[in-house]
């Protein structure tokens, strides 16, 4: 590898965050702790990692919360958190220059907004509740899952899954703007920008749909549809960009990952399916061009490995309870 690495991942069910570094070829780990439940992990400031705590109470409190970990000799130490926020956060994006923090609340539908001092000590400033339902049983009421920031920090994306749509808000305001309308029970999770912040890739978790949509007129551009003929469940997961003209889905109850090439338009051709032996694969993870770190949830393990012709080669297979989220930084040695 050309530079090395640390990789994070982040679980549910009451387990703990782990490090891993590579050591002569081999993933082990470096470090164990910070807060149960941090089902989700992202980049934060002054070399922090922000934790969101997935949890119905954290420590004793209702409610979830986010927590600041960073680690220090080995140890992951908990710098600052904050509780009392709404339950089951499970997805955070972070605005550097305005140093706040969105958390999205998928049992409550809500966007919890946060504020960072000088000192990295959290505070709530706002909690947006939304409203909404859909056609499919499991959209009963509004379902926030998902915060992506525009690269200049002034647009906040909102997946609403049980809404049907991407909801958007001015981050100086936080005033709700007209929001991006997706087809009737699709069920928005996640979604990325392309480069130049003209396109979103949605992804879809109840048509088992990826959505391409213009970001200015909420044109729905292009669907590729990833449903299994075979008619077992499937439920599509993360998304992220594998190369600088690749997209890379996982596919849980699948149990794989779709890769698609991204025309020079920004729609999507030539989508593979490749096949895991593991199974609920919740996030994918590049680490360098070709290798990347895959969590699957229900097989308790994560996978390192690349796409060699038509299948997924795993190179070393290592036990973490519930993994759910890969975070991937510069090492620190």
């Amino acid at each position: 590898m050309s530079e090395s690495r640390q990789v994070w991942i982040g679980t549910s069910g009451r387990q703990k965050i782990h490090v891993l570094e590579q050591k002569e070829g081999r993933w082990c780990t470096i470090a164990e702790g910070g807060p149960d439940c941090a089902s989700f992990l992202i980049p934060g400031p002054d070399g922090l990692v922000i934790a969101a705590v997935e949890a119905d109470d954290f420590e004793g409190t209702p409610g979830g919360g986010i927590a600041l970990c960073k680690l220090q000799k080995r140890k992951i130490e908990v710098c600052s958190k904050i509780k009392g926020l709404s339950r089951g956060i499970c997805h955070v994006a972070m605005s550097p220059a305005k140093r706040m923090i969105f958390a999205a609340s998928y049992p409550e539908g809500t966007v919890d907004v946060l504020t960072l001092d000088a000192e990295n000590q959290l505070s709530i400033v706002k909690r947006i509740q939304r409203t909404g339902a859909g056609p499919h049983p499991e959209q009963e009421t509004s379902h926030a899952h998902c915060c992506v920031l525009t690269p200049n920090e002034k647009i906040l994306y909102v997946c609403d899954l049980g809404a049907d749509e991407i909801a958007r808000y001015d981050v100086e305001s936080l005033q709700e703007l007209d929001p991006i309308k997706t087809p009737p029970a699709s069920g928005p999770r996640h979604l990325i920008l392309n480069q130049n912040n003209s396109i979103l890739y949605v992804v879809c978790e109840l048509s088992n749909e990826i959505l391409i949509m213009d970001t200015q007129s909420g044109i729905l551009l292009q669907r590729i549809d990833c449903v299994p003929h075979s008619g077992e469940f499937c439920a599509l997961s993360s998304i992220r960009f594998l190369l600088e003209d690749r997209l890379l889905v996982g596919c849980r109850g699948q149990n794989g990952f779709w890769v698609l090439e991204i025309e020079p338009t920004g729609l999507l051709k030539n989508p593979k399916f490749f096949m895991t032996e593991k199974i609920f694969p919740w996030d994918v993870a590049p680490i360098e061009r070709t290798y990347l770190a895959a969590a699957f949830t229900k097989s308790n393990c994560v996978q390192f490995g690349r796409f060699i012709q038509n299948k997924w080669v795993a190179e070393q297979t290592y036990p973490i309870k519930t993994p759910t989220c890969i975070l991937t930084l510069p090492s620190s040695s």
